[in-house]
C-alpha cells in the first residue's frame, strides 16, 4: 500500500512539472467528468497597445502652447495700460521685446499724453498657432488672433470717443512670437488683412 502511495506522488510531481503555468493554456484532465465541454482562449501573439496614457511620462511641453499664453499675457497687458494710466509703461517688459516693444512704448506714451483711455473688455475669439520654426537660432511660433473688440470704446480727456464710426467689430491679427532667455516674448504684430 505504501509503495503505491509512493508511486503516484511520483506521478503527481512529474505530472505538475511538465504543466504549463498558464492557467489559461493548461488542458482539462484527461477523464474530466465535465459535462459541458469547455474551449480555453488562445493567447495573442500581438500585445494589444494600451489606450490608457502611460502616467510615468509626463507630456512634454509644447512650444505653441507657449506662444499662445504669450500672446494671452501680451493682450492682457496691453489692456491694462489702455485702461489704468497708473500701469507703468515698463510693464510692456513683462510681455514683449523689441522690435514690439519699443513700439508700443511710443505708441501708448502718445495715447496717455492725448489723455485716451479704453473702456470695456476686448474678448479674443480665436487665437491659432502656426508651426515651430528656428529664425536666427531661435525658436519662433506664429499666432494668428482674433478678438471680438466690439464691447470697448477709446474715450479722450473730455470722455468723447475717438473710435472712428464704422469700425468692424472684430479684430485681426499676427504675432510673431519667440523663445529667449529661456522665456516666449511676443517680438512683433501685425494687424490682420483678413476678417475674421
Amino acid at each position: 500500500m505504501l509503495a503505491v502511495a509512493v508511486v503516484a506522488l511520483v506521478l503527481a510531481a512529474m505530472i505538475s512539472s511538465c504543466t504549463p503555468k498558464d492557467p489559461a493554456t493548461t488542458p482539462p484532465p484527461s477523464g474530466s467528468t465535465s459535462a459541458t465541454p469547455t474551449q480555453t482562449p488562445t493567447p495573442s501573439q500581438t500585445p494589444t497597445p494600451s489606450t490608457t496614457p502611460s502616467s510615468s511620462k509626463p507630456k512634454p511641453p509644447d512650444a505653441r502652447d507657449d506662444a499662445v499664453k504669450a500672446v494671452r499675457a501680451y493682450y492682457a497687458m496691453q489692456e491694462r495700460i489702455s485702461k489704468d494710466k497708473k500701469v507703468s509703461l515698463n510693464k510692456l517688459y513683462t510681455v514683449a521685446r523689441s522690435p514690439l516693444v519699443d513700439t508700443e512704448l511710443r505708441f501708448y506714451a502718445q495715447w496717455r499724453s492725448d489723455g485716451w483711455r479704453q473702456v470695456g473688455n476686448a474678448k479674443i475669439m480665436s487665437i491659432e498657432p502656426g508651426p515651430l520654426k528656428t529664425v536666427s537660432g531661435k525658436p519662433q511660433v506664429s499666432v494668428a488672433t482674433c478678438r471680438d473688440v466690439s464691447k470697448t470704446d477709446v474715450l479722450d480727456s473730455k470722455g468723447h470717443s475717438v473710435v472712428k464710426a464704422g469700425r468692424p467689430d472684430h479684430a485681426s491679427g499676427q504675432f510673431t512670437v519667440q523663445k529667449q532667455d529661456k522665456k516666449w516674448w511676443v517680438t512683433d504684430y501685425k494687424t490682420g488683412s483678413q476678417k475674421c
